[in-house]
């Protein structure tokens, strides 16, 4: 019994910190986890993004309509997330060797053609 009171303790001190941590992740506001007014979770929770600032920039206007239509369900959302997905999924399933593979003949590539001359040989 006392073990269990001094396990229960010891887990409410480290649950205590784990809140400690997260509330300081969401006070900073990054884009960690899932947020239910994003996509795919909009779709279903009816969540959207808020209406876009006037104050805001062109740019800055242009790229918050693209994540509001990015989050409306539309079958056109939908089949492009699952492709997203299925291109993921099929780029996971390479693996690291075929990667770095892939990166090395990359390099070379770009490594490839005749050396340039040197300064001294070039003519002006």
């Amino acid at each position: 019994m006392l073990r269990s009171a001094i396990a229960d303790s010891q887990y409410a001190h480290y649950e205590e910190q784990a809140e400690q941590v997260l509330d300081l992740v969401r006070r900073w506001q990054l884009p960690i986890g899932w947020n239910l007014a994003e996509a795919p979770l909009s779709w279903v929770s009816g969540e959207r993004l808020e209406t876009i600032p006037a104050r805001f920039k062109p740019a800055q206007r242009a790229v918050l309509k693209h994540f509001q239509r990015r989050n409306e369900p539309r079958i056109w959302n939908f089949l492009k997330w699952i492709l997203g997905i299925t291109i993921t999924t099929y780029s996971l399933s390479l693996g690291a060797p075929f990667w770095f593979d892939a990166l090395v003949k990359l390099i070379n590539i770009r490594r490839s053609g005749a050396k340039p001359k040197p300064t001294g040989e070039r003519t002006a």
